[in-house]
C-alpha cells in the first residue's frame, strides 16, 4: 500500500479520487468522518460531512469549522 502525500494534510485528494474512483458525485456522496482534518478535507472536495465523536474527540467542538466551512 503506498502511503499518500495527502494523507494528514487535510487536502480534498483522497475524497476526490474515491469519487472518480466510483464514479459518484460531490452531491449524491456524504462523508462520514471523526477529525477535525477529515471534515475539512471533505467540505475542501465539496462533499457534505457528517461527525462522529469518538472517546478522542468527546469534549472537541466542531461548531466553528462546520460553519467556517459553509462560507
Amino acid at each position: 500500500m503506498r502511503i499518500s502525500k495527502f494523507r494528514y494534510s487535510g487536502s480534498p485528494e483522497p475524497y476526490l479520487t474515491g469519487l472518480k474512483r466510483l464514479g459518484a458525485t460531490e452531491e449524491e456522496t456524504l462523508v462520514v468522518e471523526d477529525s477535525s482534518r477529515g471534515l475539512n478535507s471533505a467540505v475542501a472536495a465539496g462533499i457534505d460531512c457528517v461527525i462522529v465523536y469518538n472517546d478522542l474527540q468527546k469534549h472537541r467542538t466542531f461548531h466553528r469549522l462546520a460553519i467556517e466551512s459553509k462560507l
